[in-house]
């Protein structure tokens, strides 16, 4: 199951947030290989985030999944970055991405760990 936290310091009315977090979904199911409807995503709008020494326009992103195949880490962070630059209007040298491979043994579904 993955899931996948957008914060930033861009305010979206509520329709783009919607679109956002869909097209996100879309693309961890897709380069993951796994069913959309096991993804979660959420959209966290900051009032004031820093990076860099600064407060301009800024996004953290933070995907946990199991499993998360070294071959498609890549193209995953460049593909989620390269929307939220889109969407949010912000610069991808400001855009932050932190994977987490998580065990089996650590995730739960329904009351009962996933492995």
């Amino acid at each position: 199951m993955p899931y996948l936290s957008i914060h930033t310091n861009r305010g979206l009315p509520e329709q783009e947030q919607s679109a956002l977090l869909d097209a996100a979904s879309k693309i961890v199911a897709a380069q993951l290989s796994k069913p959309e409807e096991y993804v979660m995503a959420s959209f966290v709008p900051a009032t004031r985030m820093r990076f860099a020494g600064e407060e301009s326009p800024t996004a953290f992103l933070e995907l946990s999944s199991i499993a998360i195949p070294d071959a498609k880490r890549n193209p995953l962070v460049a593909a989620l970055t390269d929307l939220v630059a889109q969407r949010c209007e912000i610069k991808t040298d400001r855009i932050f991405v932190v994977l987490a491979d998580i065990k089996a043994a650590f995730w739960s579904l329904n009351g009962a760990t996933i492995g």
